[in-house]
């Protein structure tokens, strides 16, 4: 469905003065493998034991956001302004510093980004961390994306996976709906050409919940629309999904794909 990033050379460096300074907070297709280089190059010289034979083998992170939009679906979104990580929580190896699997990854990160001046100073960052860890219902996250294998990233030093799809869209059918909200200060939505206009060319992350919508029909439904009662069971943002937010998301699902995206079974106010 996608290709897995390989080691490239940053377009950073490729580009004229103007569009390197257009792109110092965004990181597209080719940044992110740069940047995964980087992390993996820094983990294997911090901690070498990672690929020594009977050690503990690569550091295992799961992503979530727009790094996986990017890098998995391909679709017309081809930045993103950071990546968001957790990483494995049965992972107990110590470092030589005495540092948790987490620390692990953003001191590899402290050290790559003394040579990335020209990338955004949290490229990578765990805030995603408490938000998983301390919400009843996601405890499973990192053991479910891994399982189903989504690969983005592989050297013997680090394995980079995307989280559960179902994890990443009740967030995306979420964040949609606050954004709008935020945006126009309307609790509800305007179904006319005006709103459809704004919110296509403001809402990233509207867009996103479409795409990965798209995509989990397509590879994980047999081509079905969603069920509103399924998608209330997924992890703990999907309880708080109310009917409202998903008739936005329909709304847009159906001007670019022209079919119903989630069938609405029960009603939530």
């Amino acid at each position: 469905m996608f290709k897995k990033l390989t080691k490239v050379a940053s377009r950073k460096h490729s580009k004229s003065a103007q569009t390197q300074e257009e792109c110092l907070n965004w990181l597209d297709y080719d940044d992110i493998a740069y940047v995964f280089q980087k992390l993996s190059d820094k983990i294997a010289l911090n901690n070498p034991a990672r690929l020594a034979r009977g050690g503990p083998g690569p550091v295992k992170i799961v992503v979530s956001g727009g790094a996986c939009v990017v890098v998995c679906l391909q679709t017309e979104r081809e930045v993103t302004k950071d990546i968001n990580f957790i990483a494995d929580p049965d992972d107990v190896t110590r470092n030589a510093k005495g540092e948790n699997v987490t620390d692990e990854v953003l001191t590899a990160k402290y050290a790559a980004t003394k040579e990335l001046n020209d990338y955004p100073p949290e490229w990578i960052n765990a805030d995603l961390v408490a938000h998983v860890y301390n919400l009843d219902g996601c405890e499973t996250l990192f053991r479910d994306s891994v399982q189903r294998d989504q690969l983005m990233f592989r050297t013997p030093a680090l394995e980079v996976y995307a989280a559960d799809w179902r994890y990443q869209l009740v967030a995306k059918i979420r964040r949609a709906f606050q954004e709008k909200t935020r945006l126009d200060g309307e609790p509800r939505f305007r179904y006319d050409q005006a709103a459809f206009n704004h919110a296509v060319n403001t809402e990233i992350h509207l867009h996103d919940a479409v795409d990965i919508l798209r995509f989990y029909i397509a590879t994980r439904n047999n081509g079905h629309p969603l069920k509103f009662s399924t998608i209330r069971t997924w992890y703990h943002d999907g309880h708080l999904v109310k009917t409202v937010e998903v008739e936005y998301i329909n709304y847009f699902y159906r001007c670019v794909c022209r079919n119903l995206g989630i069938e609405i079974d029960v009603l939530v106010n």
